[in-house]
């Protein structure tokens, strides 16, 4: 055979084998997320089984390919548990994608749920537990003063529901040392495990999540006069959804200094989004030695464009000042529709 027609043909081979490599070290993800208090229970590390794994793998039927390669994703409340439980949780989870070789996202909020830390959000009821007056700063205000707190909240998730704790205010001192406490002890169970794996197995983790749909307003929509409520059935609770809210969001803004009367705006909102989405990325990689950023992943909620003129919420595409003179320093790059951590320099 032609000499060079035998160099051409190795090359080529080689080209084709390091693509493959390639493929299978950083594969695309289709990640299916396994829903806290369905499928599984924070609370019962014990109930983190195989099971859940298998359920999936049946009906879908594969666990894809080199280059697109099935994954699963589980969210943790972290102000919901102990650290105890919680780590357990975490190091059963990546037990399951280690056994099974099946890639895995954790996902750590400390938004949505919160109904456990009366400490840091019961600022009206001396008579039950956690009650510190001036716990009225961890929460959301709908004016500028302390007088307009808050106390309860809804979302809508299919169907509208009650939450128990109201809008934490995302910019509070004290909510915001108590997630960074929580992401302190939690992220290096996961840079552990990934500094473990072998290099052919480093895809195996999908990534880190910071946040669960992270938005002002739409997850602890707050009704008219909401607080003369709290005691009511929910039955009777109004159901007019967002559209029937009032704005939140002046406690946060306030908070940071950033306005302390007028209007709310977009760009105000999306002050406070980014100095909280920012505090929580800064933890997490300085916790994570080892894992690339570009596993690092943040999770805002969209603002929906067809909102009553009455309300703002931040706009979800991170495109304003603040967070990306924050983020550029990060070395993160902005993608159109979110934001997600670049490669490291």
């Amino acid at each position: 055979m032609d000499p060079m027609k035998t160099t051409m043909l190795t090359l080529l081979f080689l080209s084709a084998c390091i693509e493959s490599e390639a493929s299978r070290l950083h594969p695309q993800y289709v990640v299916m997320h396994q829903a806290p208090g369905q499928s599984w229970d924070q609370d019962n590390p014990a109930g983190i089984t195989q099971s859940l794994i298998d359920n999936v793998l049946k009906t879908i039927g594969t666990k894809g390919s080199d280059r697109r390669s099935l994954g699963f994703s589980f969210s943790l409340s972290y102000l919901e548990s102990s650290d105890a439980v919680l780590v357990d949780d975490i190091e059963r989870l990546l037990n399951l994608s280690l056994a099974n070789e099946l890639p895995v996202m954790i996902i750590l909020d400390g938004f949505e749920w919160w109904n456990s830390r009366t400490d840091l959000y019961n600022w009206w009821d001396a008579s039950s537990p956690g009650y510190n007056a001036t716990n009225v700063n961890n929460v959301e205000w709908t004016g500028w003063t302390a007088q307009d707190a808050v106390k309860i909240g809804w979302r809508n998730w299919g169907s509208q529901i009650r939450v128990p704790a109201p809008h934490p205010n995302i910019a509070s001192p004290a909510f915001i040392d108590a997630n960074l406490q929580k992401l302190q002890a939690l992220v290096p169970v996961v840079a552990k495990w990934y500094a473990m794996l072998p290099a052919q197995l480093k895809y195996l983790l999908v990534g880190i999540k910071a946040g669960w749909e992270l938005q002002i307003g739409s997850n602890y929509y707050y009704y008219p006069d909401g607080n003369a409520l709290i005691d009511q059935n929910p039955a009777n609770d109004p159901v007019g959804g967002v559209n029937s809210s009032v704005q939140v969001g002046y406690a946060a803004v306030k908070t940071l200094g950033l306005a302390q009367s007028g209007e709310l705006t977009i760009e105000l909102l999306n002050g406070v989004v980014s100095n909280y989405v920012a505090l929580l990325t800064d933890t997490i990689r300085s916790r994570s030695l080892g894992i690339p950023h570009s596993k690092i992943f943040t999770h805002v909620g969209a603002n929906g464009g067809d909102l009553p003129a009455h309300l703002v919420w931040a706009d979800a595409r991170c495109r304003h000042q603040q967070l990306a003179a924050r983020l550029q320093r990060l070395q993160v790059r902005l993608r159109s529709g979110g934001c997600q951590p670049g490669p490291r320099p």
